[in-house]
């Protein structure tokens, strides 16, 4: 859970910028958010910083890592498609990063939690 800023104003707009985040993981961009909530990219950091502890591209990878971890096991499209609907771009990273957090690559990690789901 995102721990949100005190500053008036920043709880409103953090939680914005977050929820359209989350809606939009596979396209977002710090330029994007600038953009649909008139703030610098400078400000649009900042802001992600103070509410979230960590940096807005952190935030949207995290995000699409999330994205792709539930079209992962909760459908049956493939993995270089889901891959692509989370807007995972950099894919050999992606694996190697993957297979680092669980210990296997993703195709395994489906198989082995639809078994014991």
């Amino acid at each position: 859970e995102v721990s949100l800023d005190t500053q008036p104003g920043g709880d409103a707009r953090a939680h914005a910028m977050i929820a359209y985040v989350r809606g939009h993981a596979g396209t977002a961009s710090v330029q994007e958010l600038s953009q649909v909530f008139n703030y610098s990219t400078r400000q649009v950091s900042r802001i992600f910083r103070q509410a979230t502890g960590q940096s807005c591209i952190d935030f949207i990878q995290t995000c699409r890592q999330e994205q792709f971890l539930a079209l992962l096991v909760g459908s049956d499209i493939s993995v270089s498609r889901a891959l692509e609907l989370a807007g995972i771009r950099s894919v050999s990273r992606f694996f190697s990063e993957f297979r680092s957090k669980y210990g296997m690559p993703p195709a395994e990690y489906r198989q082995t939690y639809r078994k014991n789901a």
